[in-house]
């Protein structure tokens, strides 16, 4: 029997759903990205965040945040306000149009979850989720040759 490249398996299984996601996204005229920042940003509205925490929750450099950030700007998505403590840092706050939008996305996105749970049980659905765990830990060193 063949060995299973779990690696590339995974990336084909991320574009598929990130083309899901930008299907449902588009509707709304959002991207899948933007579409994800809403619901991190709405699910963690109590929480002042600024763009580092969003860079650090979907792993992406600060330029492709920066540009995401100006784009939902653009579009009247988000604000960016100074934190009291320190005026370099900006909060980032969903506007009351993402706001409204924020429903939807936290209907489909649970929804979404909630069919794969279905299909595959709560144990199935830990030891994945131990996986995904596994490969957004390693880093550039886990990955070197001796």
């Amino acid at each position: 029997m063949a060995t299973v490249n779990t690696g590339r398996l995974l990336r084909r299984a991320s574009n598929q759903l990130v083309h899901q996601f930008d299907r449902f996204a588009a509707t709304y005229g959002l991207t899948s990205m933007q579409m994800s920042i809403i619901d991190f940003l709405s699910r963690n509205s109590e929480k002042q965040l600024i763009q580092r925490d969003i860079e650090r929750e979907f792993n992406v450099q600060r330029s492709t945040m920066t540009m995401i950030l100006q784009r939902m700007e653009k579009k009247a998505l988000i604000q960016r306000v100074s934190v009291p403590q320190d005026a370099r840092q900006k909060q980032v706050i969903l506007t009351a149009k993402a706001t409204n939008l924020a429903h939807d996305i936290r209907v489909y996105m649970t929804r979404q979850n909630a069919e794969v749970e279905a299909r595959f049980g709560a144990s199935q659905m830990q030891a994945f989720n131990q996986i995904l765990d596994y490969y957004t830990s390693l880093t550039n060193e886990d990955f070197t040759t001796d």
